[in-house]
């Protein structure tokens, strides 16, 4: 969304809406998106040039047999 300076801290977007020159700055710093705007796929906002990462999580692992009573003198 190419926006253009019409005026002192003024901006149009080519559907007529104006903003100031903070809202054209937080619009092309999260990469040409909104705070809040719908996501395209359901995916997250990316900065500019990064791309998804698929994400390994821990697993858990096998369960171990120790057994450890903290009691000195059982009840």
């Amino acid at each position: 969304m190419p926006f253009k300076k019409v005026g002192t801290d003024d901006y149009t977007s080519p559907s007529g809406r104006h903003f100031n020159s903070a809202q054209v700055r937080l619009y092309y710093s999260n990469g040409g998106k909104f705070p809040g705007q719908k996501m395209e796929n359901g995916g997250m906002v990316l900065a500019k040039g990064m791309i998804p990462v698929n994400m390994k999580y821990a697993e858990g692992g096998p369960v171990l047999g120790r057994t450890r009573d903290f009691m000195k003198i059982p009840d």
